[in-house]
Parts: structure tokens; C-alpha cells; sequence
């Protein structure tokens, strides 16, 4: 199980790195305003990408059959699909605004990130890890050309450039794993059969669903917040330190939680509760360290080089880090324990959880929106992020008390 995760996440590491450096790069060529609206469409994305597959592709995983997965995923990829050809149809027709031209760069993005969600879940399920952690990689090598290219092409005081790489690069990223789900699941399913199936495994997708809309929305809260109410300095500042602590965060998460969730099934089926208690409480200190550890220095390291290059938004982007290490340290060790929850089918509480979470997160952006973006932004900043670490807690204290309970 170790060297499936370890292969898989070297790759997301991989492509981490080469979404880093493109907001490095990105950060030095274009002035705050229009990077911090390229920020706004990858916000966007990501908001949109976490309930646009309906979350089908989270029961892959621990579906009965191969028939069924195939149905769970293009079932995803028909809804991803669906919803970005509205956002962009209603971008095109100014349903949206000013901020036209990022919603389309989003809503492409957003299906192109769900494509790649769904590929790598059907190769996990097929023992494939590496090559499921490559689409990562490819995916960020192709964005990261692209925009960078048209950063470098096009005017530097206009984000349209750097917005329609985005999309072109998503556009092609979709396609290639629209490809390779052919490949891997062949025909596509019989509708009569992909509905049997949803209900099937409802309980599944539905609570994921909920949780992922919760999750989607205080993630991206902040920037929106920032984004409207905030300076554009700290705008892109924040961009560059989101773009580095909570992407390689999230998705390592997932890459864990994902194998996790398939061992710890097989644990409590063979009923060796004290092993799955094991792994939880060994790999949720290790993972909590190493993210607090790694985040500090990354900003530290982020700061002073923008002190060496007088760089003012690295260093800003370096505080800004360090600012949100605590909290990146205890999304890091929440894997084990949302597995766990997963496994025992205690998803209703991480719902109840995310809920509470969200809405103490939200009641904080609205007073730091009002009252401290203007002032003290870095303080605002951390009151933000304090709901979500006591979330991550509650989540792993019942975790540790279902084992138990089971042993």
C-alpha cells in the first residue's frame, strides 16, 4: 500500500512543483490586478470542479464490479461536461458580468480538472497508481506552458492572454482523458444501466456531494473575499501562497485518503480493527508534522528570497504561508481519519462537521472583509483558517473512537 501511495504522490508532487513555478513566474511577469484575476478563474475552477461531477467518481473505488465503475465514471465526466458548457454559454451571453472571460477559463478548467479526478480514480481501482499520478503531471506541464507562453506572448497589464491559455490548455487536457477512459472502460455504458448504478451507490456520491460543495466553498471563500474587499497586492500575494500550500496539500490528501480509504475497507471486512487504529494514529502524527514543518520553512524560504530580489509579493506570499502553516499541517493529517469515517460509512458526520466549519468560516470572512483586509490583513488571514484546524481535530478524535468502539 505504501509504495502505491508514495508512487502516486511523487508524481502529484511533480506536478505541484510545475504549478509553483508557473505562479513564480507568472508572479514576476504581470503586474497584481491582472494576476489576482487570473486568480479569480482558478478559484473559480476549483469551486466549480468540487460538486461538478456529482462527486460519482468517489464510489469507484468501492464499486462491486468493473461494470459499475465504468458507469460511476462516465456518468461523472457526462455531468462535468454538461455543467461547464453552461457556464460557458452564459459567460459568452455577459450572464456573469465583469468578470467575463474568467468563467469560461474556469468552467474549462473545472471540467478538465473532474476528467483528470475520474481518470486517476479508475486507474487506483485498477492497481495503476503511477500511471494515474502522470495525468497529474501532464496536466500541470501543459497548463503551465500554455500560460506561461501567453503571459509571455500577450499584454502584461490584461489577464485575457493568460485566460485563454488556461482554457486552451484545459480544453486539451479534457480531451486526452476523455481518451484514455475510452481506452480504459471501452463502450459507453447503457443510460438504463448508469441510473441503476447511482442508486446503487447513492449514499455514496450524495454525501461526498455535500461535503465537496461545503469544502469548495470555504476553500475558496477567502480568495473571493480578498479578491472584492482587499488590496490587489494582497490579492496576488495570497494566489501565490494558495497556489503552494493548499493545491499540493489537497491533492496529497486525496492521493492518501484514496488508498486509505481501499485498505482500511479490507481491514474492517477482515477484522483487523488494531491494525487500521495503527495506521491511523502513526500516519496522522507523521503527516501533521511533516506538513507543519515543510510549509514553515517553504515560507520562510519564499520570504527571504523575495527580500534578496526585493520581490514584494513573494515576500508578502511567504508571510502569508507561514501565517497558514498551522493549518495546512492538520489538512495534511486529515487523510487517515476521512478514511476511516469513509470506510465505516460515517460520512453523515463529516458533513455535520463541514457544515458547522463552514459556517464559522464564512461569519469570520465577513468580519475580516469588513474590518481587517483594510488593516491588519495577516491576522484576518489566520482567524480564517482557525475553524478549519479545529475541524480537522473532530475528525480525527471520532475517527480514533470507531476503531476503538470496534476493537
Amino acid at each position: 500500500m505504501l509504495s502505491h501511495v508514495v508512487r502516486y504522490s511523487t508524481w502529484q508532487l511533480v506536478a505541484q512543483m510545475l504549478s509553483a513555478s508557473t505562479m513564480l513566474v507568472l508572479t514576476a511577469l504581470l503586474p497584481a490586478s491582472p494576476l489576482a484575476t487570473y486568480g479569480y478563474a482558478l478559484s473559480l475552477s476549483s469551486l466549480v470542479s468540487s460538486f461538478a461531477t456529482l462527486r460519482l467518481e468517489q464510489a469507484i473505488l468501492i464499486a462491486r464490479s468493473d461494470l459499475e465503475s465504468n458507469d460511476l465514471a462516465w456518468g461523472g465526466m457526462a455531468v462535468a461536461l454538461g455543467l461547464a458548457a453552461v457556464m460557458v454559454l452564459l459567460d459568452q451571453v455577459g450572464a456573469f458580468g465583469h468578470e467575463i472571460g474568467s468563467y469560461t477559463a474556469g468552467a474549462i478548467s473545472a471540467f478538465a480538472m473532474s476528467a483528470v479526478n475520474i481518470s486517476q480514480q479508475m486507474l487506483i481501482r485498477k492497481s495503476r497508481s503511477g500511471y494515474a499520478g502522470r495525468i497529474a503531471a501532464f496536466r500541470s506541464f501543459v497548463v503551465s506552458a500554455f500560460v506561461v507562453g501567453f503571459a509571455w506572448l500577450g499584454p502584461r497589464l490584461d489577464a485575457k492572454a493568460v485566460l485563454f491559455g488556461l482554457s486552451i490548455a484545459s480544453a486539451m487536457v479534457a480531451i486526452g482523458c476523455l481518451v484514455e477512459l475510452v481506452r480504459i472502460t471501452g463502450a459507453l455504458p447503457a443510460f438504463g444501466s448508469m441510473r441503476v448504478t447511482f442508486r446503487r451507490y447513492s449514499d455514496v456520491w450524495m454525501s461526498y456531494l455535500g461535503q465537496s460543495i461545503l469544502s469548495g466553498i470555504s476553500l475558496n471563500a477567502p480568495y473571493f473575499a480578498i479578491f472584492h474587499f482587499a488590496a490587489p497586492r494582497y490579492a496576488a500575494a495570497y494566489l501565490l501562497a494558495d497556489r503552494v500550500v493548499r493545491m499540493p496539500v489537497t491533492l496529497l490528501s486525496n492521493s492518501v485518503r484514496s488508498h486509505l480509504t481501499h485498505q482500511f475497507r479490507l481491514l474492517i471486512e477482515r477484522r483487523q480493527e488494531n491494525t487500521g487504529k495503527g495506521i491511523l494514529l502513526r500516519w496522522s502524527a507523521s503527516l501533521a508534522v511533516m506538513g507543519l514543518v515543510v510549509l514553515l520553512l517553504g515560507g520562510w524560504t519564499l520570504w527571504m528570497f523575495g527580500a534578496h530580489f526585493s520581490g514584494e509579493k513573494w515576500r508578502q506570499a511567504g508571510v502569508a504561508i507561514m501565517v497558514m502553516s498551522v493549518w495546512g499541517g492538520s489538512v495534511i493529517s486529515n487523510p487517515p481519519a476521512a478514511a476511516t469515517l469513509t470506510a465505516y460509512r460515517k460520512t453523515g458526520y463529516i458533513f455535520r462537521m463541514q457544515a458547522g466549519e463552514l459556517i464559522l468560516r464564512i461569519t469570520i470572512i465577513a468580519a475580516a472583509a469588513l474590518y481587517l483586509f483594510k488593516g491588519e490583513f495577516y491576522l484576518g488571514l489566520f482567524l480564517i483558517f482557525v475553524p478549519g484546524i479545529f475541524y480537522n481535530f473532530f475528525l480525527w478524535r471520532e475517527a480514533s473512537q470507531a476503531w476503538k468502539t470496534s476493537c
